[in-house]
């Protein structure tokens, strides 16, 4: 089994990773991160993970796949969170490939969850947050390193500037126009940030970017988000829950990747129930773009702040 999910990994999975149309990013994936992974476990099981999930996809009828799938996860979880605490100048680029292969994976897995709660995009969000600081402190190892990490390609290759400026745009409307008595200043600037990175990811969007950068652009909308902005979401509160919805309508556009699906259209649903009636309306664009199979032709429908 685990040459077949190696196998499926070096051929398949690998060119739908973000920014795998770039023929080196599609390269680097196929070739270095399976080479570097026979020397740092979390990433080889890291890898049969995100393999079996992708088999399972491709093959629903064959039915023990997603146990495959989950404990593999597993081990490459508990066996990264060893690791990190000794990264050295030969295991480091691996444990950069290993974060970002394990936030892709977690992302996988919102489409699959049989009870569905806004909870678990928070949680995705955590982790992306905190894999920052691995991530970070790997990095600055590998630097050291006598060849050139690998990761560098992937580095080098992100879309830049993410974000241009703090513009909210078009979603402008998703700011307060008054001061809340609920939200303070730091709230605020939570809300400034999350919504300038929906506006950026939109317009790129609508400027028909390649899929792939754009799939790069929503992995890292945790990190503009900030943390907190995931405490608001677990607070509850409605315009932070009404933000989130605008987020996963974005991916309804790159449905088709595998590991995107119809987590936009689960999650959304999800949230409008747990909305006060007042905050509803603004729901309409969100439920639009997944209804609509969210093409680039869909409508920015601006609607009126509350």
């Amino acid at each position: 089994m685990e040459l077949r999910l190696l196998h499926r990994f070096t051929l398949f999975t690998s060119a739908t990773m973000p920014g795998a149309h770039l023929k080196r990013v599609k390269d680097c994936w196929s070739i270095d991160v399976p080479r570097l992974a026979f020397s740092y476990k979390p990433l080889l099981h890291a890898i049969f993970a995100i393999s079996a999930l992708h088999l399972s996809k491709a093959n629903p009828d064959e039915a023990g796949l997603p146990d495959i799938h989950c404990n593999f996860l597993e081990q490459a979880l508990r066996e990264h969170r060893l690791c990190i605490g000794g990264i050295t100048t030969q295991t480091a680029d691996a444990v950069c490939f290993t974060s970002i292969l394990l936030q892709i994976e977690v992302f996988a897995t919102l489409q699959n969850r049989h009870v569905v709660s806004y909870e678990q995009v928070s949680e995705w969000m955590r982790l992306v947050r905190g894999s920052v600081a691995v991530f970070d402190a790997a990095l600055e190892i590998a630097r050291h390193n006598t060849h050139p990490p690998h990761i560098w390609c992937i580095i080098d290759t992100f879309p830049m500037p993410l974000r241009t400026n703090s513009d909210a745009g078009s979603f402008s409307f998703l700011l307060p126009t008054v001061p809340d008595d609920e939200d303070d200043e730091t709230a605020l600037e939570a809300y400034r940030g999350a919504v300038a990175h929906i506006n950026a990811t939109w317009l790129a969007m609508e400027a028909k970017e390649h899929p792939q950068i754009s799939c790069r652009r929503l992995m890292v909308f945790p990190l503009f988000a900030t943390a907190e902005f995931i405490d608001l979401l677990e607070k509850r509160r409605p315009r932070a829950l009404v933000v989130l919805a605008y987020f996963l309508a974005l991916s309804a556009p790159l449905r088709d990747i595998w590991w995107i699906g119809d987590a936009a259209h689960k999650y959304i649903m999800t949230l409008q129930p747990i909305l006060p009636v007042h905050w509803e309306r603004l729901m309409s664009w969100p439920v639009e773009m997944t209804i609509s199979r969210g093409t680039h032709q869909t409508q920015l429908a601006i609607q009126p702040p509350l």
